[in-house]
């Protein structure tokens, strides 16, 4: 991916599964990390690089601590299945 912005789908995941500062991330991080790991998805080391900045509505959202994600479904596809999966 040569994009600006553009990163590995286990990388993607990972970051939305970490919370801004000093805030926890979402317990089900390490096993989301755990998982790509075993799989061969994603870099070694998959945490964000930098702090994380909050942008768009559903970075806000995940970084509130009532928040909490408690299951991931990743689809690698070329195809785009979101209008698809949406119905």
């Amino acid at each position: 991916m040569s994009e600006k912005g553009a990163t590995s789908l286990a990388r993607r995941l990972v970051r939305h599964a970490t919370r801004s500062g000093d805030k926890p991330p979402h317990a089900i991080r390490e096993k989301m990390v755990n998982q790509f790991h075993d799989c061969g998805l994603g870099p070694p080391d998959p945490f964000p690089k930098n702090e994380k900045k909050l942008f768009w509505n559903v970075d806000f959202l995940l970084d509130l601590q009532l928040t909490e994600i408690v299951n991931v479904i990743a689809i690698r596809s070329p195809e785009r299945l979101e209008y698809t999966l949406a119905e």
